[in-house]
């Protein structure tokens, strides 16, 4: 074998090595891929934290409000106020923005939905 066939059978060797190595590259960086594989594969740890996730975020209603009680001198009540707490603010907003986000969230859940069923049948 001559120093020239040397030369390109190192050279096939590291381009078919590029090659591998970008491919490993592109599979460890394509992120919605990876997120579908894991969630097929352990779909009740993804269903139960989603659960819980929803389950935190609505939360007993007691945490939205303070109810502060404004008494007379003889302990009598006069009235009840409620006022919101600390996690209120971040909902009224939510709860403001929701009807203007709303048709852009179900038009990117329904291109997702779609996409997932064309790469499952």
């Amino acid at each position: 074998m001559t120093t020239r066939e040397k030369l390109l059978a190192n050279a096939e060797k590291t381009r078919s090595a590029i090659q591998r190595d970008v491919a490993a590259v592109r599979h460890m960086a394509d992120l919605p891929a990876r997120t579908m594989g894991c969630f097929e594969r352990h779909p009740v740890a993804w269903l139960a934290g989603a659960a819980v996730a929803g389950w935190i975020l609505a939360g007993p209603k007691t945490r939205l409000r303070t109810l502060h009680v404004i008494k007379d001198k003889e302990g009598k009540i006069l009235r009840k106020k409620k006022q919101p707490g600390l996690a209120g603010a971040p909902l009224r907003t939510v709860k403001l923005a929701l009807p203007v986000l709303k048709p852009a969230l179900k038009a990117y859940a329904t291109r997702r939905l779609m996409d997932f069923v064309r790469r499952a049948g």
